[in-house]
């Protein structure tokens, strides 16, 4: 499966042009809504993103990953930090 999986540590969005089925992000809050655009660009129709690592009493990445067209399919939150599962 190594082969079929793809790494990026940046904080610059620095995608390849590639579409990817499943993207998973654990940051704060305030960069994931400044790669937001370019994290959903990424996404192949239907992917699935998983977003993690901001406090459960800020709904901001929901509500900006929402406006993107994204769907949530799941909220965990435990010990007041969040997990959002988003499908495009």
């Amino acid at each position: 499966v190594a082969s079929r999986i793809k790494i990026f540590q940046n904080k610059n969005c620095e995608f390849s042009e590639d579409k990817y089925d499943f993207v998973v992000a654990n940051i704060l809050a305030e960069p994931l809504i400044s790669m937001s655009n370019c994290i959903v660009k990424a996404l192949e129709r239907g992917g699935i993103l998983i977003l993690s690592g901001f406090t459960s009493d800020d709904n901001s990445v929901e509500k900006r990953f929402i406006s993107l067209g994204l769907k949530i399919k799941h909220r965990y939150d435990y010990e007041g930090w969040t997990t959002l599962v988003l499908n495009k």
